[in-house]
């Protein structure tokens, strides 16, 4: 059996035994859950029998405040005990299906429940009928009472059957618990063994011929690093006499691809010269008909600003004239509702006299109350209208204040055109000095570029033929770079299994 196989048996029976531990333990958690489970059965169960006994008592509460007081408000009680018990006790016999014991208690419960709910609903009957002495001495026949210690007693046995079973299931728990602790305990003892026995066998399997391949390896690899340090140092001498050769025609196309590295500069920074004078030419007559389009717009911006100033005191007096007239539509209104309120007196004067004239005045004093109504509704229109001007004579004067603020501005706006079309004038007459000198500029730089173009050919012809020598150098030192490269591959190669044999060993040694 090789190493890997005795590595995956070791392995698989520690997770064997480990899946039988787990399985356990799982095993008695589901039954620590059950037994849990069948404890709050037990707890609902009990606290069931007592709500329905609790329903019972509050009926039999609702029945003594109606035989006393003979008022209806005092059966609720009563009402809400009847209605809740018997779903209550249904609910009794789903939790103790399973029990017949319960299911007998339960039986005897729901009797003396029916029986007592009979005779509470009687003795309620008789106080309607026959009035309260009746009642009490239905009461006295202790009837209420035996079906009321009947209903206590079947809860009670409920209440104990339910406490034997909890008994019963604690205990079992506590077992389930117990078991649990010692099958742990001993499963860890038992783990601790077979991890100890694991290891010892492992060892004697797998690491002393470890160490035995370790040590053959390392001799193998001490002949190896002696023949790969000849061959590496007879590439570095081969590689030496090649560069001293070649090194002089290195030295001469350096200095030669350097030269003509520098008229390629000069070469391009003559033409960027040349592009540059012609952009800052191009640049400058532009600015030139921006300058001339900026004067013009200037002095039309001017004469827009004296036309907007014009339209905005025109604007102004028509706004004031508006507000003069708002000012006489008031003073009509004014008149309007002192007329009204004359109408009205006058109305009320003729409503007397028709009142004192009798029978024969009743006409006019209809009439009278037709033009008090009228005046009314006049001296109300005439409010409305003058809430009305109001508004218009704020709005007026608001526009007044604001039309005078912009013809202020406008003449403001004005000055302040006149002034920039005056430095515009200035800036473009500089501007078009600019462009004929940079004009002048841009044909000097085109004829140094032209010069540096012819240099640069010329140089470039040389360096050609300095390349060809070169080229020859180039191939020998290329052979034997290829040589040491071989040789420095072959030393990183052993460095590398010789760090992986110092693991190795490390490794061997650990275990």
């Amino acid at each position: 059996m090789n190493i890997t196989n005795k590595i995956i048996v070791a392995f698989s029976l520690t997770a064997v035994f480990m899946f039988a531990v787990v399985a356990l333990t799982f095993w008695n958690t589901q039954q620590l859950t059950e037994r849990n489970f069948w404890v709050n059965h037990t707890y609902q169960t009990i606290q069931g029998a007592q709500a329905a006994l609790s329903l019972l008592k509050d009926a039999e509460t609702g029945q003594r405040g109606f035989l006393l007081t003979g008022s209806d408000k005092y059966l609720e009680p009563y009402r809400s005990g009847s209605a809740n018990l018997r779903p209550a006790i249904d609910q009794l016999r789903t939790l103790t299906a399973d029990n017949a014991q319960q299911k007998q208690n339960i039986d005897d419960l729901s009797t003396a429940a029916n029986l007592k709910l009979d005779e509470l609903a009687e003795t309620i009957n008789i106080r309607r009928t026959k009035g309260l002495d009746e009642a009490l001495n239905a009461v006295r026949t202790d009837r209420g009472k035996v079906y009321m210690d009947s209903a206590r007693k079947a809860v009670t046995d409920i209440e104990a059957e339910e406490n034997r079973l909890l008994k019963q299931r604690e205990v079992e728990a506590t077992n389930i618990a117990g078991l649990l602790s010692t099958s742990l305990y001993f499963a860890g003892i038992i783990l601790i063994l077979f991890l100890c026995i694991t290891a010892y066998t492992l060892n004697n399997a797998i690491v002393a011929p470890l160490k035995a391949q370790a040590t053959e390896r390392r001799g193998v690899m001490t002949t190896l690093t002696e023949t790969i340090s000849k061959l590496a140092g007879a590439s570095s001498e081969i590689l030496a006499i090649v560069t001293q050769s070649a090194s002089g025609a290195q030295e001469q196309a350096a200095a030669l691809a350097e030269t003509v590295s520098t008229v390629d500069e000069l070469s391009q920074t003559s033409a960027q010269s040349a592009q540059y004078a012609n952009a800052v030419a191009q640049v400058a007559k532009h600015c030139d008909e921006i300058g001339k389009t900026g004067r013009n717009a200037v002095e039309e911006t001017v004469t827009t600003m004296e036309v907007i100033q014009n339209q905005s005191q025109l604007l102004s007096a028509d706004i004031t004239g508006l507000a003069d007239q708002a000012q006489a539509i008031g003073d009509i209104t004014s008149l309007v509702d002192d007329i009204a309120e004359q109408t009205n007196l006058l109305a009320l004067n003729a409503a007397i006299e028709a009142a004192r004239a009798g029978e024969h005045g009743r006409g006019f004093a209809v009439v009278a109350t037709e033009v008090k109504a009228l005046a009314e509704q006049s001296k109300r229109a005439t409010a409305q209208v003058r809430e009305i001007l109001g508004e218009i004579q704020k709005a007026t004067n608001s526009a007044v204040v604001s039309t005078s603020d912009g013809v202020g501005t406008v003449k403001s706006a004005i000055k302040v055109a006149t002034q920039a079309g005056d430095t515009i004038r200035t800036l473009v007459d500089s501007l078009g000095e600019a462009a004929a000198e940079s004009a002048k500029i841009a044909d000097s730089a085109a004829q140094q570029s032209l010069g540096v173009s012819q240099i640069q050919q010329a140089m470039r012809n040389i360096h050609e033929v300095t390349q060809q020598n070169l080229a020859s150098s180039r191939q020998s030192e290329m052979t034997a770079q290829d040589l040491k490269v071989l040789g420095l591959r072959l030393q990183e190669l052993l460095t590398s299994l010789e760090s992986q044999e110092k693991a190795n060993s490390g490794l061997v040694k650990t275990i």
